[in-house]
């Protein structure tokens, strides 16, 4: 399992490298990809899909590591059906996250309306964000609150990054910071809340394994949006990234665990 975990880490991280310096020429040299401006959209999808496909299936096998196969299984069930549901209902009548609706960046969509990697996505940061935070020692109520706000750190660059530096969706219901609605916040931290409620209600408080790899992988995926925010111009998405993480090193140092 251990090398399984390490190959699937080198692989994102290798698709990382190559969709940021991607993204950074098309948005700063687009003169040298005039000649292959057809394939841009190509370019962009993989960026976009390659990474977080190859993040999901690393999250998986860590979760596999950590969880076991079975709890796993359960948790990444219960955020594809509640993240989904959530997606459907605001690209329809805009509840919980506001009114959007997704271009075709993201590959196929359910119902032609939510891009499949979206629902999958959810998982990677659901998982990682409750064994760092259990691995943090926090238990009962206070890991499923800890575990929300984790992961809802990760949507303070991720909205930017993806309608601002590149468009991969838009928001039709218009807001206070770069167009998103402020209730987009709510509804992170209201489906997050309720995936790993729901995970913590079914699973327990069984214990797990952890790896260094859980806290490389949330840094990452953060990471990622981070920078993406940071390409097209969003200063203040990219110190929220930020902060996100220090405070999260910061709970360690203080508590005395270590991540990495």
């Amino acid at each position: 399992m251990g090398m399984l975990i390490r190959i699937s880490f080198i692989i994102s991280i290798l698709i990382f490298i190559f969709s940021i310096l991607g993204f950074f020429v098309l948005k700063f040299f687009p003169h040298l990809t005039a000649n292959v401006s057809s394939l841009i959209p190509f370019f962009i999808k993989f960026g976009a899909i390659g990474f977080t496909l190859s993040t999901i299936i690393c999250s998986f096998i860590i979760s596999v590591n950590c969880f076991g196969f079975f709890r796993t299984l359960l948790l990444f069930s219960i955020s594809f059906i509640t993240s989904l549901t959530m997606e459907l209902s605001s690209t329809y009548n805009g509840f919980p996250f506001g009114k959007y609706k997704y271009t075709d960046f993201l590959g196929y969509k359910i119902l032609n309306e939510v891009p499949i990697i979206i629902p999958l996505s959810w998982f990677s940061i659901v998982s990682l964000s409750y064994l760092i935070a259990k691995r943090l020692l926090f238990n009962g109520f206070s890991l499923i609150i800890v575990s929300t706000l984790f992961g809802f750190f990760w949507d303070l660059s991720l909205d930017f990054a993806m309608t601002k530096t590149y468009p991969f969706w838009y928001w039709i219901d218009k807001g206070f910071l770069y167009d998103m609605p402020i209730r987009n916040w709510g509804g992170w931290l209201f489906t997050l809340f309720i995936i790993n409620f729901v995970f913590y209600v079914l699973s327990g408080n069984s214990s797990e394994r952890y790896s260094k790899y859980v806290f490389y992988l949330y840094l990452l995926i953060v990471g990622f949006s981070v920078l993406m925010s940071l390409l097209g111009g969003g200063i203040v998405p990219f110190v929220f990234g930020v902060l996100g993480i220090l405070i999260i090193i910061s709970i360690s140092m203080i508590r005395n665990v270590k991540l990495w």
